[in-house]
């Protein structure tokens, strides 16, 4: 069985659906949020799916990016209860998505915390179109969001999210400039998480798209280190769950990838077997895998100055 690398939890804003009312829940009153009668209008109309009446509201003079108490803004207002179509007017009026708030709003279990964003659980939620709506009007590819403890990126948010199908929301933010390096506190990237999760399309995807394969930790290993260890023909042999036909086809064509690029297998099969068996790399190899991603990086970045 293929573990997830990353552990979310699943009362998060976007799969709120035991409750009718968001708004009655968490005992929310626009005007205890927004001192502008207009506003308050606007969030009122929100509430009730009123596109008609947001549309005029906006036109007489509503802000839709005004920030109220604890940068509460009329687009964090349209997230909750899964309407696409309010949420999406809201962002054609011109709504900022990389506004960073500074309260819980008296939510619970941390479904929304200080240094969240409209863009950080568009990136997660499982509301449908909800992040292609989101950089498809202004979000952030690279905003950095820290959800209680940790730091994201939008593509490692996309990676931890809840829907199954995360290639287009990939896509998005390859397409946007997104950081595909990107680490976290603990050093995952959305590479890393893509393996761990069993979605090795999407790690083709990244590869494709110019994530290092390189990267490395303290102790030597890299991305392939990594990947080896997800080989279905061992996997196979231990998991309660099997790896399905396309893990397998997939893993294969990742496989065909990094050897054709330019990775080095074997010498990262030699090292997970040392690793393995209780043994420690040598300070040459470290040394040498460190300088094989500095000279990664450093070919980066001299395409991406001739490519300006």
């Amino acid at each position: 069985m293929i573990i997830p690398f990353f552990i979310v939890s699943t009362m998060e804003m976007g799969c709120n659906k035991a409750s009718s009312s968001w708004y009655k829940e968490f005992n929310w009153k626009a005007e205890e949020f927004f001192d502008d009668p207009k506003v308050v209008a606007l969030c009122k109309a929100i509430e009730a799916k009123d596109l008609k009446e947001i549309d005029r509201l906006v036109a007489e003079g509503a802000d839709v990016n005004a920030k109220g108490k604890g940068n509460m803004t009329p687009l964090l207002w349209a997230f909750p209860e899964n309407k696409p179509d309010i949420f999406k007017r809201i962002l054609e009026h011109g709504a900022d998505p990389n506004v960073i708030v500074s309260s819980d709003f008296g939510t619970k279990f941390g479904k929304i915390q200080p240094g969240d964003s409209v863009l950080y659980h568009a990136a997660r939620t499982e509301y449908p179109n909800y992040f292609k709506y989101v950089m498809q009007h202004g979000g952030d590819p690279n905003l950095i969001t820290r959800h209680g403890l940790a730091q994201f990126s939008p593509l490692v948010t996309v990676m931890a999210g809840f829907y199954p199908d995360k290639k287009e929301s990939v896509q998005l933010l390859i397409d946007a400039g997104a950081d595909l390096d990107y680490r976290t506190d603990t050093g995952s990237t959305a590479l890393s998480m893509s393996v761990s999760g069993g979605r090795f399309s999407i790690t083709l995807q990244l590869l494709e798209a110019g994530a290092s394969f390189n990267l490395c930790k303290d102790n030597g290993g890299t991305f392939v280190h990594f990947f080896l260890r997800f080989d279905p023909e061992i996997t196979s042999k231990t998991a309660t769950i099997p790896p399905t036909p396309e893990q397998i086809t997939y893993y294969a064509k990742v496989l065909a990838w990094l050897e054709a690029n330019g990775a080095d297998l074997e010498g990262a099969r030699k090292d997970n077997k040392t690793w393995a068996q209780g043994g420690k790399l040598s300070p040459a190899r470290i040394a040498e895998l460190k300088k094989r991603y500095e000279d990664e990086l450093a070919a980066k970045e001299k395409k991406a100055a001739n490519e300006q």
